[in-house]
């Protein structure tokens, strides 16, 4: 049924099946649900008045289009139906709100042939005439081909969408150009995947599409190979081979880059908003990607074109057991040394405070935590140098030279990505994780003065888990629960007299916490004495379908993944299904989904395993064909997850052996034992308890 829709004389409107990325660079007027059968079936429209306007059946089978190679059925101008016969469109062979294709009739061809044969029994004149005739009319068919062929290059990726950071990202950038220059501008991209990437059709473009960059079917990129694109010429980066020459001007704020894939679908971006996230123009220092994905300026003058980023590495320091030194490896640069300030000291209070603090999540995750720093003097503070630590440097984040607050500014900090705080753009991203006890953090200026803290022992001083109240400061200090649901970031704080009426009954629930009532997002059924590798929170049902699996290494040493070549961890699911007895079709040998982990994960870290959806992660769970997977698999209402120190699909009794962690949720019976732990409601998370400095079960199920 349509609803105050208008279609304009000449006007196309587009419905989609289930959501608006049937075809992704298209917008979609109307979702529908429901299936077309490929035989016997039947479309009807219908007025206002119920009165048929049109219709089409397949009697048995539709009267155009190609199933094996995926045409279209449209309609010509004589409204026949024709099956789509051009090339094709972004992995479409059809028309999606455009002018549907030309059916190439072969009787001009035809005609021209007799008269070409006639001419030649008469005058040599008229079959000059003829010829010419011919000449223009295929001059012509070429020309149009041109402007069809024109047409298609210039349909650029609309500049909308979630990166899904699947295979390639941009890896640094060159936005301020070189020592030699600042229009020597670079843009490097990189394959993080374990599959050669073939990048034709894809496209990079800047915010104006002043660079516009579209692959073909020569951009290769091999797994971890490091592609460079250069502006104007090859002499932007001296000595090294540009892969790709590009024009146009990356501008120094207000800009962004945007790379898509031959579907239109956005991978990767970086937006400056107004200033890009990391780069130094004076120092002419590149932006460069960590890791996790997150941003940093580059530890070489004019970076590091086709080599490996700077990056940190960490090692203890045997003369204080309170200090970590982290070496940055960067060649040709020296390695530079930072070590993390020891945790001591009284703090002092001056210039820069923590403000606020989301160490329970939002109410969209647990796991969208956030810092609120801000600049209670009257001067700005230049932050380089300063740190700020959590217990045991799971937070570690040393502030760069450039970073400052002005006076009354503040400062957010995110934990993995942008998207832990919507439609608020953060200063810095973190990694790491808040416990919901027995925690704290520390603020010191750049000579390892304590500025600030604020600790957890065991439990917070303020903020409310279950309503997803952050924790705020008042202007004599104090901390006290906001009176508002996720809390004000980049805003000022809610007032203190708000919430003073509701402070008794916020420690009535914290006395019932301490008591061990656990709120739903932190139930969980996990061995209570695992010192190794465990399973610290599950996400299902999500924003947008988001799943993902959250590991949390609890060992005094680094895992890796792959130890020995072809014996690696893995991560199985096993939903709700059941044979005609009543017993569980799958068992701990013989997983529905079944995923080899990757990398490692070191002591006191987490390791985050997206299964769908589009956030940062460690590892992207794939298909047997190697890519994400398009929709939601895990089941929101009963099922479990096993980590295994090997693959388990080995004889029957023996995998059981390999188990290191399980969780269950809903009337689970096999492989888990039955459990009654109900997952939480849409875009909530479910946890482990963090208890004594490390994840336990409150259910001990196993």
């Amino acid at each position: 049924t349509f609803d105050d829709l208008l279609l304009k004389s000449g006007g196309f409107l587009l419905l989609e099946r289930t959501s608006d990325n049937t075809v992704p660079f298209v917008n979609a007027d109307l979702i529908y649900k429901g299936t077309l059968g490929n035989t016997d079936d039947e479309l009807y429209l219908f007025n206002s008045n119920c009165g048929l306007e049109d219709y089409v059946s397949a009697s048995p089978s539709w009267p155009s289009g190609n199933s094996a190679e995926r045409r279209t059925m449209e309609r010509a101008k004589n409204l026949e139906w024709q099956t789509y016969s051009g090339e094709s469109y972004y992995n479409i062979l059809g028309t999606p709100k455009r002018e549907n294709s030309i059916k190439i009739e072969q009787k001009e061809e035809i005609k021209i042939k007799e008269e070409v044969e006639v001419a030649e029994e008469i005058k040599e004149e008229e079959v000059k005439v003829v010829e010419e005739i011919k000449e223009e009319e295929v001059k012509v068919v070429e020309e149009t081909k041109e402007e069809i062929e024109e047409e298609i290059v210039i349909a650029y990726c609309p500049q909308v969408g979630i990166p899904n950071y699947s295979g390639i990202i941009i890896n640094e950038v060159a936005w301020m150009g070189t020592t030699v220059g600042a229009t020597k501008e670079w843009i490097e991209l990189k394959n993080r995947s374990t599959m050669p990437i073939n990048m034709k059709g894809w496209q990079l473009l800047d915010k104006d599409n002043q660079i516009k960059v579209i692959f073909d079917e020569n951009d290769i990129l091999a797994p971890g190979q490091i592609y460079l694109l250069e502006r104007t010429s090859d002499d932007s980066v001296p000595n090294v081979i540009a892969d790709k020459i590009y024009t146009g001007t990356l501008a120094n704020s207000d800009e962004s880059l945007r790379l898509f894939n031959s579907s239109c679908q956005l991978v990767d971006e970086v937006i400056a908003n107004p200033s890009w996230p990391s780069g130094n123009s004076t120092e002419r220092k590149t932006m460069e990607r960590g890791a996790d994905l997150t941003w940093h300026t580059s530890f070489s003058v004019n970076g590091s074109p086709k080599t490996e980023n700077s990056q940190p590495t960490l090692i203890s320091n045997d003369n204080n057991p309170n200090t970590t030194t982290v070496i940055y490896v960067s060649s040709p640069t020296p390695p530079e040394a930072v070590t993390y300030c020891s945790q001591v000291g009284t703090p002092s209070h001056s210039g820069i405070i923590i403000n606020e603090v989301a160490w329970m999540g939002t109410t969209v995750g647990a796991t969208k935590e956030w810092i609120e720093l801000k600049n209670i003097s009257d001067e700005e503070v230049l932050l380089g140098g300063w740190q700020l630590l959590s217990r045991d440097n799971r937070i570690k984040i040393v502030f760069d030279e450039d970073e400052s607050i002005q006076p009354n500014q503040l400062y957010l900090l995110e934990r993995t990505s942008d998207d832990s705080v919507p439609d608020v753009i953060a200063d810095r991203i973190y990694t790491g994780a808040l416990g919901n006890s027995d925690d704290l953090l520390m603020l010191f200026d750049d000579e390892c003065q304590l500025v600030d803290e604020v600790i957890a022992n065991l439990d917070w001083p303020a903020g409310n888990s279950a309503e997803r109240k952050t924790m705020e400061r008042h202007s004599d200090l104090s901390w006290y629960t906001s009176s508002i649901v996720n809390g004000t970031p980049k805003l000022e704080n809610s007032t203190k007299s708000e919430v003073e009426e509701n402070e008794e009954e916020i420690e009535d629930e914290e006395e019932i916490e301490d008591e061990g009532e656990i709120e739903n997002e932190e139930e969980t059924i996990i061995e209570n004495n695992n010192d190794y590798l465990v399973i610290s929170e599950i996400q299902v049902n999500g924003e947008n379908d988001l799943e993902y699996i959250e590991l949390y290494n609890q060992s005094e040493e680094e895992i890796d993944f792959c130890n020995v070549e072809d014996d690696c961890f893995h991560l199985s699911y096993f939903p709700p299904t059941f044979n005609d007895d009543g017993t569980p079709k799958y068992s701990w040998n013989n997983p529905y989904y079944n995923w080899k982990l990757e990398g490692s994960i070191s002591s006191g870290e987490y390791y985050l395993i997206v299964i769908h959806g589009n956030v940062n992660g460690d590892m992207i769970a794939k298909t047997e064909d190697g890519n994400p997977y398009s929709s939601a698999i895990i089941n929101n209402s009963m099922g479990s997850f096993a980590l295994f120190s090997s693959n388990p699909i080995i004889e029957e009794g023996q995998a059981e052996s390999l188990k290191i962690d399980a969780v269950g949720w809903g009337n689970n019976k096999l492989p888990i034992k039955e459990v009654e732990v109900t997952m939480p409601g849409e875009n909530s998370s479910m946890g482990r308890k963090w208890l004594n400095g490390k994840y336990v079960d409150s259910d001990n199920n196993l």
